[in-house]
């Protein structure tokens, strides 16, 4: 359906708030898809310039780049251009994937600008497609080199098959900027039927909108939350140099010892505290006195029963001749006492021998008596 109204764009932005505007209309095809019909796209990155400061250097919020910084910086930004494999400067994508295989025709770092007594500049990148985390990656590693924490050897090195530690700038500051059709525009807006799409002619619209809503936004973050400052401070912490994974493997392997090291020291620890606890109520039992018949009176039955038991001589196991002569002649009459130091081995002995002498006398009486 063909809209024809005068001033449409004006007329959409009245009911849009400040931080979104329409900047054009554009008739197309019918099948057009804006997203699959893009050729490229350009991206910006709004970055304080301390973060191209010598390591050296105290870094703080008054710090003033100069031009050869600058210059060095679009120096190592040209090596990122042309078609290259950027498996390091992703995640979950293997060297051999296909997919890794990116192209970048331009990238350059734009003239430094105070605002708010910061100084900011603007990189700006465009290419075909850019894989999650790409762009914050290649700037993650051009501030290492500028910096002097790496070499710029390391960024021919990333195009190799090894993994590399690569530091990942903040996500505060980058935007996308443009999209292009040219591929689109070269098809079907040839003959006139098509207007092309082409950002260049908005380009003053969208520079003061970049002004006026997404800057400010940006700068004022920065300033408060210091993300590049504190980013910088853990730079030190990155190699920018080819991982190898079986010492990270190992070093996993040994982190995780370590830890169930800790777990079963732990658990040592505790059960050392048990069996200290139980031998100190052992020793305290051992060193009570025992009780005495004072002691025991108004007490319970079973307060007197545990007074007995430990009030009452202590038992001796039964001699091993004791155990055979119960075995041939019988039991032992409970009366009998045992002796502590033979273990009633005497007593038993001349119980059971008396007892035999007195049996043939007891069978006569007992002969008599029977009918």
């Amino acid at each position: 359906m063909c809209v024809n109204v005068e001033n449409l764009v004006d007329k959409i932005n009245e009911k849009l708030p400040d931080q979104i505007r329409v900047m054009d209309v554009i008739r197309t095809t019918k099948g057009f898809n804006a997203k699959n019909h893009c050729s490229g796209r350009t991206y910006i990155y709004l970055i304080p310039t301390l973060a191209f400061s010598s390591v050296e250097e105290t870094v703080t919020l008054e710090y003033r780049t100069t031009l050869d910084i600058i210059e060095r910086v679009n120096e190592v930004l040209q090596k990122f251009k042309g078609t290259h494999n950027f498996h390091n400067f992703t995640s979950g994508i293997k060297p051999e994937d296909g997919s890794a295989r990116r192209y970048i025709w331009n990238f350059e770092c734009g003239l430094p600008f105070v605002r708010d007594g910061v100084e900011f500049c603007v990189l700006s990148v465009s290419g075909q497609s850019f894989m999650l985390h790409q762009i914050r990656k290649m700037i993650g590693l051009t501030i290492a080199i500028v910096r002097g924490f790496a070499d710029i050897e390391s960024i021919d090195n990333a195009w190799e098959s090894e993994k590399m530690d690569i530091p990942k700038a903040p996500s505060l500051g980058l935007m996308l900027d443009k999209l292009h059709y040219n591929q689109y525009n070269e098809k079907f807006c040839k003959d006139g039927s098509h207007d092309k799409i082409d950002f260049s002619t908005i380009k003053d619209k969208l520079k003061i909108f970049k002004d006026e809503q997404i800057f400010p936004n940006i700068i004022k973050t920065e300033i408060e939350e210091h993300s590049m400052l504190q980013w910088l401070s853990t730079l030190h912490l990155h190699t920018c140099l080819a991982i190898d994974t079986r010492l990270c493997t190992r070093r996993k392997f040994m982190k995780n010892l370590e830890e169930d090291c800790k777990g079963a020291q732990a658990d040592d620890t505790f059960q050392e505290g048990i069996d200290t606890a139980a031998s100190k109520e052992v020793d305290q039992s051992a060193t009570e006195p025992l009780a005495t018949k004072d002691t025991t009176e108004g007490a319970s039955d079973e307060v007197k029963r545990d007074t007995c038991i430990r009030t009452s001589p202590p038992t001796h196991e039964v001699n091993p001749d004791v155990a055979k002569l119960l075995a041939e002649k019988g039991s032992v009459n409970e009366d009998v006492n045992l002796d502590p130091v033979t273990n009633g081995a005497d007593t038993v002995k001349n119980t059971v021998e008396k007892s035999s002498e007195e049996e043939p006398e007891m069978r006569k009486r007992h002969e008599n008596v029977l009918p």
